[in-house]
């Protein structure tokens, strides 16, 4: 499960990132917001009093308070807030790989294995968020002894 683990949310990670990036409209336009059933670059918003171009327009859009709360929901998960999840989650996944090849002495040797299960326990969590994803069983599963 250790370099499993890592392997495959680092592709996660990275697959995450790319989206996010292709996401982007231009340089400074990562932020979205709802407004009405639509969603739009934060900043198209703040830059001119008549509606500003889609950013996307989700499902269909009726103008229903479904269709309101779709656009919410997509405008939270814009590319600016994807990006920072990825980053902080590959910190994570960074530590624990180091924790996974570091070598410890007889001293610290408690100290490091608790680290170690607790940033296990992390990655595990991280990659419960890609549990719909066929390579995630075999990421997450024991190795044999």
């Amino acid at each position: 499960m250790t370099v499993g683990l890592v392997a495959f949310l680092r592709a996660r990670l990275d697959e995450d990132e790319r989206t996010a990036r292709a996401a982007l409209d231009s340089p400074g336009r990562a932020s979205w917001q709802a407004l009405g059933t639509g969603v739009y670059a934060e900043a198209a918003v703040r830059e001119q009093d008549d509606p500003p171009p889609l950013t996307t327009t989700g499902p269909e859009v009726g103008g229903s308070d479904e269709d309101a709360a779709r656009a919410a929901h997509i405008a939270l998960h814009d590319p600016a807030r994807v990006l920072r999840d990825v980053q902080a989650r590959s910190t994570t996944v960074d530590e624990y790989d180091i924790a996974l090849w570091a070598a410890v002495d007889d001293d610290r040797a408690a100290y490091w294995q608790g680290r170690l299960d607790a940033l296990r326990e992390s990655c595990l969590r991280i990659a419960w968020v890609y549990a719909d994803h066929e390579g995630y069983q075999q990421a997450v599963a024991p190795e044999p002894v």
